[in-house]
This record gives C-alpha cells, structure tokens and sequence, in this order.
C-alpha cells in the first residue's frame, strides 16, 4: 500500500519527455557545459528553424579540428581550426550576405602573421601583420 502513490509519481516523471535541445541565436555562445571530459567526436547544434548552427570536433573533451558556425538563413559565418582547445590554423568570417570579412591565422591561440579584413563590399579596409609576414 506504502508504493501505491510512489508508482503513479514515478511514471508522471518517467513519462515527461526531455527536452534537451539549446535554443540559441547567431549571437549566443555555445558553451561546452554538456561536453564531457572524455567525449571525442562532433558536436553540432541546431535553429530552432532546423539549419546548422555549429558543427564542432571534440578530442578529449577539448575542441580539437575544424569548428564552423552559420546563421539562421545557412549563410555560413565563421570557420577555425583547434588544437588541444585552442584556436589553431587557418580563421576566416563573413558578412551575412555572403562576402568574406576576414581570414588570417592562429598559433597557439594568437593571432598570427598577416589578417585581412574586408567591407560589406567586398572591399579592404586594413591589414595588419602579427608576427612573421
């Protein structure tokens, strides 16, 4: 008799579906708080309009390899690579509609050696040199 009431309690919680899905805008970071320490592979998070949001490479819990971020339309916005959870490699941005806004390299989590960045036009509007241009 002690259980009658436990049961009906356990199946209300048991039934109530999860909902484990982030509701973020292109302008919400992406935590790591649900990656564990030991998760290897990829990561990808979704708009509620259904297109990618990102699509990250995990090794160890750390990002590790290419990570790519996109808007609500599919536009991509943001490519980089990382090593051991630090930016690494190649970098490059865009505009929304399309048009590169800037490419330049990572070392060890630094700017490195020549960026460049470019208008809505398509036009540069500076360069800089971080190290060994």
């Amino acid at each position: 008799m002690r259980y009658a009431l436990l049961i009906p309690i356990l199946l209300y919680f048991c039934s109530c579906s999860r909902n484990n899905s982030t509701q973020l805008s292109d302008t919400t970071p992406v935590y790591l708080a649900d990656i564990n320490a030991n998760y290897s592979g990829i990561k990808v998070v979704y708009f509620e309009n259904g297109q990618k949001m990102a699509e990250t490479s995990y090794k160890n819990g750390k990002l590790d390899g290419r990570s790519i971020l996109w808007l609500p339309n599919g536009q991509k916005k943001a490519e980089t690579k990382y090593k051991d959870g630090t930016k690494d490699e190649a970098y490059s941005s865009w505009f929304n509609n399309g048009k590169k806004k800037s490419e330049g390299r990572y070392k060890d989590g630094k700017r490195y050696g020549r960026w460049v960045w470019w208008n809505e036009k398509g036009e540069v509007t500076y360069e800089l040199c971080y190290s060994d241009c």
